[in-house]
C-alpha cells in the first residue's frame, strides 16, 4: 500500500514537472538516499587504541621498502650481493 502510494506521487510529480528529466534523477536520488560525495579524507587512523598519523605511516612504509634491501645485505654480510641474499631467502 505505501509503495503503491509513493508510485503514485512520483508520477505525479513527474507528470507536473517541466524538466523530467532532472525530476527523475532527483527522485532516483532521494529514493536510494545517495549522498553527496565527500572530499574529506582522514588524517589520522587508529591502531592499537593510538592515532596514528597518515603522513607518518607513509614515511615509515618509504623508509622501510628503500633500506630493505641494504639491512638485508648488512644482515648476511656486505660482501654477498644482492642476488645471493634473495636466492638465500627463496630456500
Amino acid at each position: 500500500m505505501i509503495r503503491k502510494a509513493k508510485k503514485a506521487y512520483f508520477k505525479h510529480v513527474t507528470e507536473m514537472s517541466e524538466n523530467k528529466t532532472e525530476t527523475m534523477w532527483n527522485i532516483i536520488n532521494k529514493v536510494t538516499k545517495k549522498a553527496e560525495k565527500s572530499n574529506h579524507l582522514s588524517h589520522s587512523f587508529k591502531m592499537n587504541n593510538k592515532e596514528v598519523s597518515i603522513v607518518k605511516s607513509a614515511e615509515a612504509f618509504n623508509n622501510y621498502f628503500l633500506n630493505v634491501a641494504d639491512d638485508l645485505q648488512i644482515q648476511v654480510g656486505n660482501d654477498i650481493s644482492l642476488i645471493s641474499v634473495l636466492e638465500h631467502l627463496s630456500k
